[in-house]
């Protein structure tokens, strides 16, 4: 006989994980009522899923260390669980399950156990219990079905069928896949446009004679809609024509999730908000479409910043700046920034020998003619004292970057530069003009400690000298991976490979510092910055005109926010245009990593295999972020 049992069904529900559950009163003791120590262990059922089910709705698993008990609070315990078990049976399909429970040998509800668990020593071993579930003969699927409800339900339900996977007969009948055959199908209605499609009724039957159950999940469509125009409120200093700009395209898009955080996310990438709300109201307007608001709260305007780090050969190097994030009320960013490095040789004591410098002024401006790209505009001083060349300069830029994709983004703008270049008492000056074009992809989940996807840029830099009237075209093409073999993201390889060439008509009237050089860190560690490739007679670097770079690097999680890292860095610089491994040097070392909310704090040694003279043994490295 076919028993209608829709109670029962019901309650295959997959039981909610008891994670925050609480002692009931029977549970809560006075302080003088000595505890009790116990050890729950479930016999087992040759079912892994069912073995985590009832783990999962146990609060005798939970509670065990979270809150200790009396004997009183075990029994309520164990008593508790039995249903909250028997209905961890039937979500797994074992309608006709049985569960048993018992405490030192014995039911919970036998007369003085209470008091005899009480009398036990206190240091005594655990008190046993065990969860014995005899599932018998699991229950089959005969049939699920997803039955519409409402006007014109049918052939909007029929237009998701395709995105929802049924059990098929046969399957045995679990309630999770069950639930998720309708969560499907209502996801898949409100990405077509059906705002408020929800499971509006179910019902099942057993038969406990076939073993076999039918489910009619009832899915309501409910009105295809379009966005009305969204509104963007909050306590914001940013121009409306600014937010209107973002989001007033979502306005006539069909009605689902996805179109709506787009553009939440494109107001948090403007960098003024700290928080974006996006909330779609509960009914349509009386026009049909589904209004929207946008909630904004600002960040502050102004912000400081500054970093650190350390590399053996140059010593500390410190950088510091100055933002306001809205300077103009458009979202418009300006950052006026410093940097000092190559401290370690000639020290504080005797900066103008040795000490390196930055100081620019960047201005940002956010859909730029009223598109989803930025203006950066960028003037900036540097001076260099390298191994290769002396160099001070002054550069000004301006580039248009847009997105093509979520993570594809292009950038091209010109620049000009002038600069001072001394190598050997000999002094030139350039005058430059040229472009630059970027192209960056970057599907990883971190911009500082990367665990999955790929990252990858080539830039194009066409250059003219002005003084001679040469050009020359600099391109360099870098990619890295970094892929979690161990799926909790403890266990990290990295990868990087880097090529680089410059073409030119005539390679002598190129300025040293457009060259390629390799070495230091975030090239080659454990060789000194530039040091890798042609020498002069001087032993100092001369450069080339390519160079090919490759990393390989093991990021692995040891304890807490303590993790280690192992690296092989390698690097060739040619005087040819074209990259090659032909005398690649290689450096190797071992790094400690620290977590923290803003990046792992990151500390590398590592020596040269293919020492020269004038390079220094070895190379300590410090930094905020991953190496690459």
């Amino acid at each position: 006989m076919v028993t209608p049992d829709w109670a029962s069904w019901a309650q295959t529900a997959p039981a909610v994980p008891v994670d925050e559950a609480a002692p009931s009163p029977s549970e809560t003791n006075p302080p003088e009522e000595p505890t009790v120590n116990y050890e729950p262990s479930i016999a087992d059922t040759g079912d892994a899923a069912l073995q985590a089910a009832l783990q999962k709705t146990s609060t005798l698993f939970l509670l065990r260390t979270r809150a200790r008990t009396t004997a009183l609070g075990l029994i309520a315990r164990a008593q508790r669980d039995t249903q909250g078990m028997l209905a961890a049976l039937r979500s797994e399909g074992y309608y006709d399950g049985t569960l048993t429970i018992t405490i030192a040998g014995e039911a919970p509800e036998a007369p003085g156990l209470a008091d005899r668990l009480q009398a036990r020593p206190a240091d005594g071993p655990p008190i046993p219990v065990v969860i014995t579930a005899n599932k018998g003969e699991p229950y089959r699927v005969e049939s699920v079905t997803l039955v519409p409800r409402g006007e014109g339900a049918e052939a909007e339900l029929a237009s998701v069928q395709g995105r929802v996977t049924l059990p098929k007969p046969g399957d045995q009948a679990r309630a999770q896949p069950i639930l998720d055959a309708a969560s499907a199908a209502v996801e898949a209605l409100k990405n077509s446009g059906h705002p408020f499609a929800a499971m509006t009724g179910q019902d099942a039957e057993i038969d406990p004679a076939t073993k076999r159950l039918t489910a009619r999940l009832f899915i309501t469509p409910g009105p295809f809609a379009r966005y009305g125009v969204p509104v963007v409120s909050g306590n914001t200093q940013v121009k409306p024509a600014l937010t209107s700009a973002i989001t007033r395209d979502l306005a006539g898009q069909p009605a689902a999730p996805q179109p709506m955080d787009e553009k939440r996310r494109a107001l948090l990438a403007l960098g003024v908000f700290d928080a974006v709300r996006a909330r779609a109201a509960d009914r349509l307007a009386a026009d049909g479409t589904l209004p929207v608001t946008y909630e904004v709260s600002d960040r502050p305007r102004r912000a400081i910043g500054g970093s650190i780090a350390y590399e053996t050969r140059y010593g500390p190097s410190f950088g510091a700046y100055w933002e306001h994030r809205n300077l103009l009320g458009g979202a418009e960013k300006l950052r006026i920034y410093g940097e000092v490095s190559r401290l370690g040789e000639g020290g504080f004591s005797s900066p103008s020998e040795t000490m390196n410098g930055k100081l620019g002024v960047t201005f940002t401006k956010p859909w730029f003619m009223g598109e989803n790209q930025k203006l950066i505009i960028d003037l900036y001083g540097v001076r260099e004292r390298l191994d290769p060349y002396d160099r001070d300069a002054v550069i000004a830029s301006v580039q248009v970057e847009r997105p093509l994709t979520e993570h594809l983004t292009v950038s091209l703008g010109p620049f000009a530069e002038i600069s001072r270049i001394t190598r050997n008492d000999v002094s030139n000056t350039y005058h430059l003009v040229g472009l630059n074009g970027t192209i960056r992809w970057d599907n990883t989940d971190s911009p500082l400690d990367p665990s999955r996807g790929y990252r990858a840029s080539a830039l194009l830099s066409p250059t003219w000298n002005i003084d001679d009237s040469t050009p020359f075209l600099r391109a360099r093409l870098t990619g890295s991976t970094y892929i979690d073999m161990s799926s909790d993201k403890s266990s990290i390889l990295a990868l990087r490979g880097s090529l680089g060439t410059v073409l030119t008509s005539d390679n002598s009237t190129l300025p040293y510092d457009r060259r390629f050089y390799a070495g230091g860190g975030g090239s080659v560690r454990g060789y000194g910055y530039q040091r890798i490739g042609p020498r002069d007679s001087n032993d100092d670097p001369i450069g080339g005109f390519s160079v090919m770079e490759t990393s390989v690097e093991l990021r692995q999680k040891i304890s807490g926010p303590w993790g280690m890292a192992a690296f092989v860095d390698g690097g060739a610089v040619s005087e040819s245009g074209l990259p090659s491994p032909s005398g690649m040097s290689w450096g190797a070392g071992l790094g400690v990593r620290y977590s923290t909310g803003i990046g792992p704090i990151r500390a590398d040694v590592a020596v040269p295999l293919n020492e020269q003279p004038g390079d220094s043994g070895f190379g300590l490295y410090i930094g905020i972020g991953q190496a690459f």
